[in-house]
């Protein structure tokens, strides 16, 4: 997608006309009247990683691939860039739905396993994926949000990258209780079934990921 060149002060004039979301540091994201988002992306000092993959051009190609893989994410209109602000602007419309997080019933985590594998069987690795950007959609699927943390590879994850996702995924503090309800064995049954992965896969990833719930609840102990 081409880079359209955003002119110094833009930004501000932008944040000073409309309500926006406020980040760590700077606005994260600006709601439009029309249903659309502007997302704001800010370049770090030094030279490191993201100075060759910048997180604007990465939720950008994400939210491309996903899309064509049959995914629902971002659709994204429009990527500009300011340099002497050291800034970036991404412009895509809002998606429909709410996040399973706050949705908090495991009702809704009825087909998150087969969705789960689907995207590994895709090749996404999604280090940041929780239960607060995975939407629940009228037609009951699934949308992902906050897309720029992922990577994506040319062939499924491997087993090893399974694991570490789908432990990660299960034991975030604000949603382990909730995978606890619903079963951390049931789920890891369902992902496994979906991902077609038997044997001594099955059991290896089954009993890390529940190792690593079981730690997770100790510490609300």
């Amino acid at each position: 997608m081409r880079v359209e060149r955003l002119h110094p002060g833009e930004i501000g004039s932008i944040l000073a006309e409309n309500d926006y979301i406020q980040g760590e540091l700077r606005a994260k994201m600006v709601p439009t009247r029309d249903g659309h988002y502007l997302k704001f992306f800010y370049d770090q000092p030094g030279i490191h990683w993201s100075s060759l993959q910048p997180k604007a051009r990465r939720f950008t190609h994400n939210a491309i691939y996903l899309n064509r893989s049959g995914f629902v994410a971002p659709r994204v209109d429009r990527l500009a860039r300011c340099p002497e602000e050291n800034a970036w602007m991404v412009t895509y419309k809002s998606l429909s739905g709410e996040d399973v997080r706050a949705l908090w019933d495991v009702k809704y985590l009825e087909g998150m396993a087969d969705y789960l594998a689907r995207l590994h069987q895709s090749g996404v690795y999604f280090r940041g994926i929780h239960l607060g950007n995975v939407l629940l959609q009228d037609s009951g699927g699934y949308a992902l949000i906050d897309i720029s943390g992922m990577t994506i590879w040319p062939w499924p994850l491997t087993i090893w990258q399974r694991l570490r996702n789908l432990g990660r995924f299960v034991s975030f503090p604000e949603d382990v209780a909730l995978f606890h309800a619903y079963g951390v064995q049931r789920f890891c049954d369902e992902y496994c079934a979906a991902a077609g992965l038997k044997g001594w896969r099955k059991a290896w990833l089954t009993r890390a990921v529940l190792a690593r719930v079981a730690a997770e609840l100790s510490k609300t102990d």
